[in-house]
């Protein structure tokens, strides 16, 4: 899952102009561009690009670019953006927790809608079926955006204090994501080989990565300055 690391910090270069404050202490270009989208149904037309990088990828035959974690590159590129666009702009943060229910609802429908489609009818792109995948691709867009709604507006509404766990948590982020892989295979080829249960081999496994990386970050990482560095 390291890669995901690599398109943040070629993507950070890349989108610098446009997050940097411009001369004479003006916003940058995004947060200029952020106050068209202050209202909700103005927040829904961001799922438009999405929507035509995806038929994109399929019409073109890119669908190996989705190999990293189910999207490809260029709609990762677009999720950053609008990452910095709710945060930078207070009115589109205030949008965003006063929809979260809703968008939380209709995310849970359309994800339920996309897997009856998607596993049940199978839809291709091909002259059969243009309107089936139309659909799919719609609605596998729209709910990316509104579980982003829905998770940044429940965070704001209910994780916005400040605590010592949450200040703990906040630091061990990173290391625990460069961690986890490398602990979850070496534990798990371990615990798979034993006769037991499948739930039971799943919470060992579980139980024994948690513990294995959180011991790590605060035994070593956390404790030395070389390490905190290398680790973000």
């Amino acid at each position: 899952h390291l890669w995901y690391l690599v398109y943040l910090f070629v993507f950070s270069i890349v989108l610098l102009p446009l997050f940097r404050q411009r001369k004479n202490q003006k916003p940058s270009i995004l947060s200029s561009l952020s106050r068209w989208f202050e209202g909700p149904w103005r927040l829904m037309l961001l799922v438009i690009p999405l929507i035509i990088i995806n038929i994109f990828i399929d019409v073109n035959d890119l669908g190996f670019m989705r190999g990293t974690g189910g999207w490809d590159l260029f709609s990762y590129l677009f999720i950053l953006v609008y990452g910095y666009l709710f945060f930078c702009n207070e009115k589109m943060l205030e949008t965003i927790k006063r929809i979260r229910s809703i968008s939380l609802i209709l995310a849970i429908i359309l994800s339920l809608t996309g897997l009856v489609i998607e596993f049940g009818i199978k839809p291709e792109i091909s002259e059969k079926t243009p309107i089936l995948y139309l659909i799919l691709s719609f609605i596998r867009c729209f709910r990316l955006l509104l579980w982003l709604i829905a998770i940044i507006g429940f965070g704001e509404k209910y994780l916005n204090f400040k605590s010592r766990f949450l200040g703990y948590a906040n630091e061990a982020v990173l290391p625990f994501y460069i961690l986890h892989q490398f602990v979850l295979l070496l534990i798990g080829f371990w615990v798979v080989q034993w006769q037991i249960n499948a739930l039971v081999k799943y919470i060992v496994i579980a139980s024994l990565s948690f513990i294995t990386i959180m011991g790590l970050y605060d035994i070593i990482i956390k404790r030395f300055q070389v390490t905190r560095f290398l680790f973000g």
